[in-house]
């Protein structure tokens, strides 16, 4: 008896919504998860750990695919510019802000994303912003403003603009790895593109790390650094970052967008619970000023990046 073609396409879409989700869910605890690590790690030094324990689940699900097949230049050269200048920028900027900004703070900034998505798709894939759509992009900055306002460590001003000028760069370079991630996703498969990625990813913060002396002592990491480190690598980067690529692939680009509007709030719960990070109202103002931006700037679907020409 032969399924029905819609069921299969529903089941299909169901699931890279589900992907997306559970995606979301762990991007959302990694904001946590990097404080802790941070409390005694360099972010040099948590982001090629982070990178390694991710690629130590994804390599062998890789090979179990039959997905390890020959690599050519120009997928190695447009994977090694995503890995640089989207996975590893994202993480480094982030990192680096978090020393002192407040997981929550970080969260709310990183929201931006879609935002940087929609510009590059302007600028890149010509797709069309309306006046609206510009509106809602001012909106999301004013949010980011009140955002960084409501924590003293993420402060625009004369010696704080840096932290929340990193927070916002994060963001921008998530955007640059989503638009054409999603492209290179397309031509290959979504798992494939991510490994080899992050693999470059990893090679470049190696190249950091060891160039900036930061010394190793594992044996004085304490159980929580390492509890840290390994959801980091293994649940938020390994497993959400194969997710997050498997839901673009199959699900509508605008639905995972909207998904990602629950991440600040699962950040702030958890950063309540585990780190007592206080609840700043201006700071919630700023939140939902980025999110109601951002709907605006979806609402037709800009969010729905298609691929790049071959």
């Amino acid at each position: 008896m032969k399924s029905n073609p819609i069921l299969r396409r529903f089941d299909s879409r169901s699931l890279a919504t589900a992907a997306g989700l559970l995606a979301v869910l762990l991007f959302g605890a990694s904001f946590v998860a990097i404080k802790i690590a941070l409390v005694q790690l360099d972010p040099l030094t948590l982001i090629p750990v982070r990178f390694a324990l991710g690629l130590v689940v994804l390599w062998p699900l890789l090979a179990r695919r039959d997905l390890i097949v020959r690599f050519t230049g120009r997928e190695l050269l447009r994977t090694a510019l995503l890995g640089g200048l989207g996975i590893l920028l994202n993480q480094w900027f982030q990192a680096a802000a978090m020393v002192t900004a407040g997981a929550a703070t970080a969260s709310w900034l990183a929201a931006l994303a879609p935002a940087f998505m929609a510009v590059l798709a302007w600028m890149f894939l010509r797709e069309k912003i309306v006046a609206w759509q510009w509106l809602g992009i001012a909106l999301a900055l004013i949010g980011a403003l009140l955002v960084s306002d409501a924590d003293p460590a993420a402060t625009f001003g004369k010696e704080g603009w840096a932290v929340p000028a990193l927070l916002v760069a994060s963001a921008f370079a998530w955007a640059v790895f989503s638009v054409f991630g999603k492209a290179e996703a397309t031509r290959t498969s979504p798992l494939r593109a991510t490994v080899l990625a992050m693999t470059w990813a990893l090679f470049f913060s190696a190249i950091l790390n060891l160039s900036s002396g930061v010394s190793w002592d594992l044996r004085t990491w304490l159980p929580q650094t390492w509890w840290a480190l390994i959801f980091l690598g293994v649940a938020c980067t390994g497993l959400a970052y194969s997710l997050y690529f498997y839901a673009l692939a199959g699900a509508q680009s605008a639905l995972i967008a909207a998904l990602q509007y629950l991440e600040p709030l699962i950040t702030i719960l958890l950063a309540l619970l585990l780190l007592q990070e206080p609840l700043r109202p201006i700071g919630i103002l700023g939140g939902l000023l980025i999110i109601a931006g951002i709907v605006l700037v979806e609402r037709t679907g800009i969010g729905q990046v298609e691929p790049l020409p071959r």
